[in-house]
Parts: C-alpha cells; sequence; structure tokens
C-alpha cells in the first residue's frame, strides 16, 4: 500500500476511528476518473468520519490524483494491476483475474483492513466477489442486489434486484430479512414493513413461487 499525499494508511485506528471504504477505482464505464472523483468529494463531505483506500492501477490513480486537490484527505491508495471488464464473465473473471482491484478490494475487506466495499463495475463480478470471497451469513443460501425505490414518503427498499433468477420460497423470505435489517439498521426505521411484489393483493393472485412465499411470510 502506498499513500497519497496528507492521507491515512488503512490500517490501525481505534474503537472510534473513521469507516474505512474500498473503492474499486477501476470498476465502471468511465475508470478511475469518475470513482476517484467521487471518492474524495465524499472523503471532504465526510469531514473525517469515513477513510478512502482506492484500489486499482497506482499510475493511473495517481495521474488523476494530481489534477484533484487532496491534500489533507484521508485518502490511501493500493495497486492492483488487473481489471475485471464489464462483459468478463462474472465467476470465471473472479477466479482467474485474482490482481484484479474488485478481487484485491474484496480481499481487504476479508482480511479486515476495511470496514466495506464500493464498486461500479460489472455487478456478476462483485456478487461473484463477495460470494467466493467473504461468504455468506449463516441461514442465507442466496444472496441479493438492493435498491431504494423512491416513494412518496420514505423510499422503499427492494431485493433482490438481479443476484439471483431462479428462487425458493424461501429463499424470498432471506430476502426478506435482510431487507428488514438494513431498514433498521441503515435507514433508522424502527418498524419496518415487508411486502410481496405480486400482481395482486389477494391470495389466489400470483405464480405458486409467490404464493408460497406470501404463506411462509405470513407468520
Amino acid at each position: 500500500m502506498s499513500t497519497v499525499p496528507g492521507s491515512s494508511p488503512a490500517g490501525g485506528g481505534s474503537a472510534s476511528r473513521p469507516i474505512r471504504i474500498a473503492v474499486d477505482a477501476m470498476g465502471g464505464d468511465n475508470a478511475p476518473g469518475v470513482e476517484i472523483g467521487g471518492a474524495i468529494a465524499a472523503a471532504r463531505e465526510a469531514d473525517g468520519e469515513i477513510e478512502v483506500v482506492l484500489v486499482g492501477r497506482q499510475d493511473l490513480i495517481e495521474a488523476e490524483m494530481t489534477k484533484l486537490d487532496a491534500t489533507g484527505l484521508p485518502v490511501s491508495i493500493v495497486d492492483a494491476a488487473d481489471v475485471i471488464g464489464m462483459h468478463d464473465a462474472p465467476a470465471e473473471a473472479v477466479r482467474r483475474k485474482r490482481g484484479s482491484s474488485l478481487v484485491v478490494a474484496t480481499a481487504l475487506h476479508k482480511k479486515g483492513d476495511v470496514d466495506g466495499l464500493v464498486s461500479a463495475g460489472n455487478t456478476g463480478a462483485v456478487v461473484a466477489a463477495g460470494l467466493l470471497g467473504l461468504g455468506m451469513l449463516r441461514g442465507v443460501r442466496r444472496p441479493a442486489i438492493a435498491s431504494l425505490y423512491p416513494t412518496l414518503k420514505n423510499p422503499a427498499i427492494v431485493l433482490d434486484v438481479g443476484a439471483s433468477v431462479d428462487c425458493r420460497p424461501s429463499d424470498l423470505v432471506e430476502f426478506a430479512v435482510m431487507g428488514v435489517a438494513y431498514a433498521r439498521h441503515v435507514l433508522g426505521r424502527d418498524d419496518p414493513q415487508v411486502a410481496l411484489v405480486n400482481v395482486g393483493e389477494e391470495p389466489s393472485k400470483g405464480n405458486e413461487l409467490t404464493r408460497a412465499a406470501q404463506s411462509a411470510m405470513s407468520y
């Protein structure tokens, strides 16, 4: 790991240390400029509450950093020479490109060097990296991608929106549990409500999967 001027390394810190976020600097259609610009803006706005670890080709990251004023910001760099592209086969790319920015960033998370990972890259590869590099929570069979949807009141969290195609009723129940946990601990909702997206609200509506899931959720 090398650090840019005025930055803080990813290791160390106390119990009250800032949250450390790894950013896949090479993930995305316009990487690394957009990713680095966004990371620096986030670090500046957070005012010391987060540390950013940019993961990717060090030469390209440093070249972009020279264009931006990051003096005094807690931003560091971890070199990763390879890149997983948008058209790479997700699982194969994660297994084959061990030195890619996404895989290296995931490894930092597994080791505890960072608290979270952000990537705008290949969605399937991000899911695969999480599965292969971090594993699943106990009691969760399938991964889920969550997205916040705007409503007339507060945003609703919807999941899954693309990680799993063929699901069991129990998978939908697990997605609901994970969504409730996110709503409580991230969105600050005291009593989040769960709804099942279906073609109608009557008990007879929907296919076999949604009817079975609705029955399982009615406990």
